[in-house]
């Protein structure tokens, strides 16, 4: 594990808890349902807008759920009540912005509870800190992710995707030694998919909420909501695109290790290229709020 990121096995919790003072801590929560994690998340914030814990980055899986931002419309969900229940996809209003989008197995979620305030950025240098921090952990997997102008989240690329495919699959399955998903071979019909999403709050200077990477769901749930607000959304995973199947709690530690790594650049004052946008890029604020 990288410096500047520390962890303290504790069973009792049945994760990580905090283990030191000022530096990056790592919680790990397992698989929790969508509203406990946010009942978690708020009693973290508090403690942290109190200074009684370091910054934290928690990781997390969800069991199948579809989130609505505070004022995201219900209509956003495109199937009934009924066919949710059979689906076994539990429905939460969440108090982040944004639009529609789903959790669920499959998917790598991490929830910073960092101040803000404390590292000294704004709302939109702090999403593109994160998102450069899922760009760096697509590539350790030999994914190429970019961003798109004037709106949150991760794609895939636009061009190249199909022609390093294969690449793309050798370099997944040596950096996890994961397997290959259903059908063996990269996506190459995978280019141009979101592939991250993003939705925040900052609160008293903190922020809460978070990021979600997709590594191996199956996309096709994303059919049934109008993702984060944008109809006919691609939605693709690492998976789809390399042909491995990686391991998530490996995926997730490497994405706590590079949001770690750009937080400490960015209390240092040496960010890399990319850690923000810049100020001729407009970035849409929508999935994140501050009060």
């Amino acid at each position: 594990m990288a410096s500047g990121m520390t962890t303290r096995e504790d069973r009792r919790h049945g994760g990580t808890q905090p283990a030191g003072g000022g530096d990056v801590a790592v919680e790990d929560w397992g698989c929790v349902g969508y509203e406990q994690a946010l009942e978690r998340q708020l009693a973290l914030h508090a403690r942290r807008v109190a200074g009684e814990v370091p910054d934290t980055l928690v990781l997390v899986s969800h069991p199948a759920t579809f989130t609505l931002g505070r004022h995201a419309p219900e209509a956003d969900i495109v199937l009934d009540r009924a066919e949710l229940a059979r689906r076994g996809i539990v429905v939460a209003r969440s108090d982040r912005g944004g639009r529609a989008t789903y959790h669920g197995p499959g998917q790598v979620v991490l929830y910073p509870i960092v101040s803000v305030a404390e590292l000294g950025l704004g709302v939109k240098d702090w999403v593109c800190l994160l998102e450069s921090a899922l760009i760096d952990t697509l590539a350790d997997y030999g994914v190429s992710g970019q961003r798109r102008p004037a709106t949150a989240g991760i794609w895939t690329s636009d061009e190249g995707e199909a022609a390093r495919g294969d690449n793309a699959a050798v370099t997944a399955r040596s950096v996890s030694g994961g397997t290959d998903s259903a059908g063996g071979g990269a996506d190459n019909a995978g280019a141009g998919k979101k592939i991250a999403s993003l939705g925040l709050r900052v609160a008293r200077g903190v922020s809460y909420h978070g990021v979600a990477l997709n590594t191996g769901l199956d996309a096709s749930v994303f059919d049934c909501i109008v993702t984060c607000g944008v109809r006919g959304e691609r939605v693709t995973t690492i998976a789809a695109v390399t042909g491995v199947r990686p391991d998530d709690g490996e995926v997730a530690m490497r994405l706590a290790r590079h949001v770690a790594e750009r937080i400490r650049e960015a209390r240092s004052r040496t960010p890399r290229a990319g850690a923000c946008a810049t100020p001729d890029e407009p970035r849409n604020a929508s999935p994140n709020d501050r009060s």
